[in-house]
């Protein structure tokens, strides 16, 4: 940290960046001894493709760190600041905080509330399995997981058009570092042969969710009896779009860039 602050008095930034990020992932996302980087946060920056790392670490430590009633310790923070990221930035979700517990802030927003897509994410392609695993499995620095990319292509812009099979959601692989050496080569030869999608076969770029895939939500929560009660709404919701005016196939992707130029404007 010394040396960092005497890197920003110099205004030497791209080494200040550098130090500033190994700092971040060893001290403060999955720290491991107190006021010390390790070697291995050190050589993963080195490397130049922290990217698949650090999502197999951040998976790894929201299933490893259980506490009471299911919270998650150590890592709050850093999903807090992933999730808020998707929610309104303004209008009536920011300014009923004081008056409304979190969940019924957060029950009191549709799927057309959400910005599903950030703007300017122009992603083309996606690993969407490696070798004989229906999903993808990362090797971090703590452990070995893996993570389904088939339930977040709607983040990275694809339309969710039909329910995932079963064997591209499951945990396929999950073990602590050191403890399944045959397991982790399994993983190290299966990013030898990755299956990659791009348009042609994803489809369309709308960032929505279709009839069947929003079906196969609802019924996942009935089975796993989450608490979703019944309240308000907080935004006043489109109203259905004729098809003479907008095609029915365009209009979801209409409607997204309204609601994000909608959010752009101070006066909404």
């Amino acid at each position: 940290m010394k040396k960092a602050e005497a890197l920003a008095v110099e205004e030497r930034w791209k080494e200040f960046n550098a130090l500033l990020a190994v700092m971040i992932y060893g001290l403060v996302l999955f720290s491991n001894i107190p006021n010390f980087v390790d070697l291995t946060a050190i050589c993963l920056f080195m490397d130049q493709n922290p990217v698949p790392t650090l999502l197999a670490d951040t998976y790894y430590a929201v299933h490893s760190r259980y506490g009471k009633k299911g919270s998650v310790g150590g890592c709050l923070p850093l999903l807090y600041e992933w999730f808020s990221s998707y929610l309104p930035k303004s209008g009536a979700f920011v300014t009923t905080r004081d008056s409304h517990k979190w969940p019924q802030r957060i029950m009191g927003l549709t799927a057309n509330d959400i910005v599903w897509c950030h703007i300017g994410m122009d992603i083309e392609e996606v690993i969407t399995s490696c070798g004989s695993f229906d999903n993808v499995p990362l090797i971090g620095t703590k452990g070995v997981i893996n993570y389904n990319p088939r339930l977040v292509l709607r983040q990275l812009g694809f339309v969710l058009k039909d329910k995932p099979l079963d064997k591209e959601i499951f945990e396929s692989v999950c073990f602590e570092k050191g403890t399944d050496p045959e397991g982790l080569e399994k993983v190290r030869s299966a990013w030898n042969s990755i299956h990659i999608d791009d348009q042609t076969s994803l489809d369309e770029k709308n960032a929505v969710a279709k009839q069947a895939y929003t079906d196969w939500v609802k019924d996942r929560v009935k089975d796993r009896l989450l608490p979703f009660p019944k309240v308000n709404l907080l935004y006043e919701q489109p109203p259905e779009v004729l098809t003479a005016t907008v095609p029915v196939e365009n209009y979801p992707q209409v409607d997204m860039e309204n609601t994000q130029l909608c959010e752009k404007r101070p006066d909404t």
